[in-house]
């Protein structure tokens, strides 16, 4: 007797992942053959053999949507164009796992789009160390976590220029320039949960003074670069 086998959800004529996209028309599916319709980080498999699943646990996966699970140091890719892949051939490779074969910073690469390459002259890099040229809540990442990610779907970001996707009460920064960072140290923090560091932890705060701050430094920047390339 022949056993029923179940078909790959590829081509099953089924929306297994309820993207409103069937089979071939996912764009997850790159062949029919193919078990999941979902994007490898958010499948519940370990598609890359290192016992971690899926994102937020897998440091190959950037985010949800990610469709592999292995690192740029363990893809077979050279990633940074430098001539050499992944771990160990690769000198931007401390170990298999990690994530980039080259630091943002410091890769020669303009990995933001925005004219400007490595530190230090593009001014979203701190140092050379700095793994990404874009501001938190613009770089296509959930640096917190939250399985939200960038503006303005996170709800911790402002702005696409924000620096933190954390709410103000708990980003690191001193949102208000009074001196004191984050709860319980702010006392207009009532929670880390709070989105203001400003009076009486509403989103009310400095929110004013901080958007002509931004507005101003984007301007410096803007002709920082422009005189850069005269």
């Amino acid at each position: 007797r022949f056993q029923d086998v179940e078909a790959p959800e590829c081509d099953d004529g089924v929306d297994n992942d309820d993207d409103g996209h069937t089979d071939g028309a996912d764009p997850y599916c790159s062949a029919a053959f193919d078990a999941h319709e979902a994007p490898a980080c958010d499948d519940g498999i370990d598609n890359d053999g290192d016992g971690l699943t899926d994102y937020p646990f897998d440091s190959g996966c950037r985010s949800r949507n990610s469709d592999t699970e292995y690192t740029e140091c363990s893809d077979g890719v050279d990633n940074n164009g430098d001539g050499d892949a992944d771990f160990p051939a690769d000198a931007g490779c401390p170990a298999l796992w990690s994530p980039r074969e080259g630091l943002a910073c410091n890769d020669g690469i303009d990995n933001d789009n925005d004219g400007a390459i490595d530190f230090p002259e593009d001014l979203e890099c701190a140092a050379p160390e700095d793994d990404t040229e874009s501001d938190a809540c613009h770089d296509g990442i959930d640096n917190d976590g939250d399985g939200d990610v960038d503006f303005p779907e996170d709800a911790g970001c402002r702005s696409e220029f924000d620096p933190s996707e954390d709410r103000e009460c708990s980003d690191g920064i001193d949102n208000d320039l009074d001196g004191l960072i984050d709860h319980p140290e702010d006392s207009s923090c009532s929670g880390p949960g709070d989105d203001s560091e400003g009076s009486g932890g509403t989103t009310c705060g400095l929110v004013g003074a901080e958007l002509l701050a931004v507005l101003a430094l984007r301007r410096w920047r803007r002709a920082r670069r422009a005189s850069a390339r005269a």
